[in-house]
């Protein structure tokens, strides 16, 4: 039976990118604590889920991709591996603008929008 994973055979493309901008954040948030700010947002997730994410274990929504894309104030582009960026540079802290203004910046992103 033919499985859906990613070539490396990982369950998700997002789980290192998730545990990379867990770690960055200012209070070092626990995969506990990230689980309770899932749950704040209508998502039914517990520690041992985030766990399976990160080590890319467990499939992801694309309901929860846009949650943690959301918490962590990045696009799912960001979290998909799509967008190469500095992970201090787009943090929960810094915001949608400052990733705006980062996606902008880059050449081949405005090249895009261009053509």
């Amino acid at each position: 039976m033919f499985k859906n994973k990613h070539i490396d055979g990982k369950c998700n493309r997002c789980g290192e990118q998730i545990a990379k901008l867990r770690k960055q954040l200012p209070d070092k948030t626990s995969q506990r604590i990230l689980a309770d700010r899932m749950q704040e947002k209508g998502i039914d997730m517990d520690k041992n889920a985030i766990q399976r994410i990160e080590h890319g274990d467990r499939f992801v929504t694309d309901i929860e991709l846009a949650a943690f894309a959301d918490f962590f104030g990045v696009s799912s582009d960001v979290l998909l591996g799509k967008i190469k960026t500095p992970y201090s540079a787009l943090n929960a802290a810094s915001g949608w603008s400052k990733t705006l203004s980062w996606m902008f910046s880059q050449r081949s992103f405005t090249s895009a929008l261009m053509n």
